[in-house]
């Protein structure tokens, strides 16, 4: 937070990219600014409309707001361009569980496996995936090889946890 302040403060130093990416980040931190960022964050895609960060983070605010085709818009961009960052993967995953589309929340996910590496992350996802399907057996297996890639993976503990939780 002391960084993005002090970022904000020299903003008027910067480039207009970096500029609009500095406000976006700056209004991102609070729901109450959330409106301002998605504004900076429009405008840096009117200039650079496949700049896949700023897709992504103003996808995560319109997540946050349930505001979910909006949200899967941005992170189609990601996608489609097919930039390596297993986040953007993730947060569309999310965003397509959110509605209920586990499938296309699936796809994606493999896609990422398909193009790029084995990640935790995206094990993890398929892990919420499948156990917001009930396909307990299958969630088991993803969260374990997210566990095996990275047993310091906090999130596929806990994911396991839910598992064994939803089965009582």
């Amino acid at each position: 937070a002391e960084y993005f302040q002090r970022a904000f403060e020299f903003s008027d130093r910067v480039s207009e990219r970096e500029l609009y990416q500095i406000q976006g980040e700056y209004y991102r931190s609070s729901e109450e600014t959330f409106d301002q960022a998605i504004e900076a964050y429009e405008k840096l895609l009117v200039l650079y409309p496949e700049d896949g960060d700023a897709n992504n983070r103003l996808g995560l605010i319109y997540k946050s707001i349930e505001e979910w085709d909006k949200a899967i818009e941005r992170y189609e961009v990601c996608i489609l361009n097919r930039y390596d960052r297993f986040f953007y993967y993730v947060n569309a995953a999310e965003t397509f569980m959110a509605r209920g589309m586990y499938e296309r929340a699936g796809h994606i996910l493999e896609l990422f496996l398909d193009e790029f590496d084995d990640v935790a992350w995206i094990h993890g996802s398929y892990a919420v995936n499948y156990l917001s399907q009930r396909q307990y057996e299958f969630a088991h297996v993803e969260a374990d090889k997210a566990i095996a890639l990275d047993p310091t993976h906090f999130h596929a503990h806990w994911i396991k946890g839910d598992i064994y939780h939803a089965q009582e």
